[in-house]
């Protein structure tokens, strides 16, 4: 479906940000911690191994660290409300094959 590939496109973009530049994962890092969340680094998924997008999904659920970023450096982009089910949704429904 269209809103799901649009949905995977923009995780990837803001996947994309975080792993070519260290000073955005420091500052992600700092989001993190103010927010008191786990530390797991975001990881980009392969277009060819449906289990990798699976796991960069998985990795984004630091939605509110993610979003403050975003807040602050807006060049970046931001999945929308809807985008952020969707994605939630999928976790759910992909997990038992993984």
């Amino acid at each position: 479906q269209r809103i799901v590939r649009k949905s995977i496109k923009v995780a990837r973009k803001i996947v994309g940000h975080f792993k070519h530049s260290l000073k955005a994962c420091e500052e992600l890092g700092r989001y993190r911690i103010q927010l008191n969340l786990p530390k797991h680094s975001i990881l980009q998924d392969v277009k060819t191994s449906w289990n990798s997008t699976l796991i960069m999904i998985h990795r984004l659920k630091q939605r509110q660290a993610v979003l403050l970023y975003a807040a602050d450096y807006p060049s970046v982009g931001s999945l929308s409300s809807n985008q952020w089910t969707i994605l939630k949704a999928m976790t759910h429904i992909l997990g038992p094959f993984d």
